[in-house]
């Protein structure tokens, strides 16, 4: 067995003790200041609010789209908080949605929160295109039946608003879809902003 010692541990030098705080601190700026510059040549994507397409219509009041479109907007009541922040029509066929259908961005704080699309010609055999995921369990809302579809992604990438498009948006993670009268409905989620059962509290809070 070993002899107890008095002797005392050997203390670091406080030189080489401030040595180190200094150089953290140093990498500590020059990361910041390396994020900055990369922010500066390489600015985030302009990624636009609605998909692009020849003949699309942009709308910042749902009574202009209606009387444009002629009828009701698939809007919800309860929104969490968030306003309507715009609204798209696409009278013909993009390369994405089919013709007719109606996209509104509701915003919170300068942050979208959530899309509502409706799809005209559409039924739930269309789920898989326009709502790919993994489905939760069936939730109904009014006459219809919908589910939540989760993307999967846990850390959503989010970019900052730009001069063109004054939102910050996120990646989309999951959605509520459901069919009614002929006409899939979306609510897509901005990032980690909505849960499942606000996003089902909005889809039963649009008018049949």
């Amino acid at each position: 067995m070993p002899e107890p010692t008095n002797a005392q541990p050997k203390k670091e030098p406080k030189l080489l003790r401030g040595s180190c705080v200094l150089w953290l601190v140093g990498v500590s700026a020059a990361i910041v200041l390396l994020s900055k510059l990369v922010g500066i040549v390489f600015p985030p994507p302009d990624v636009p609010l609605f998909e692009p397409a020849p003949d699309v219509h942009v709308f910042a009041d749902p009574a202009d789209a209606e009387a444009r479109v002629g009828r009701t907007l698939p809007l919800p009541a309860e929104t969490t908080g968030a306003a309507f922040h715009a609204a798209a029509w696409y009278p013909t066929d993009s390369p994405v949605f089919p013709a007719g259908t109606l996209h509104a961005v509701y915003a919170k704080d300068d942050r979208r929160l959530f899309d509502v699309v409706e799809l005209p010609g559409t039924d739930a055999s269309f789920y898989d295109r326009y709502a790919p995921g993994v489905p939760g369990p069936d939730a109904a809302v009014g006459t219809s039946v919908g589910r939540v579809v989760n993307l999967g992604l846990r850390h959503p990438v989010c970019i900052d608003a730009t001069d063109t498009r004054p939102l910050r948006l996120c990646q989309i993670t999951k959605r509520f879809v459901f069919e009614r009268n002929g006409r899939v409905v979306i609510i897509a989620a901005d990032g980690n902003a909505l849960t499942d059962g606000e996003l089902l509290v909005i889809a039963r809070s649009i008018p049949q």
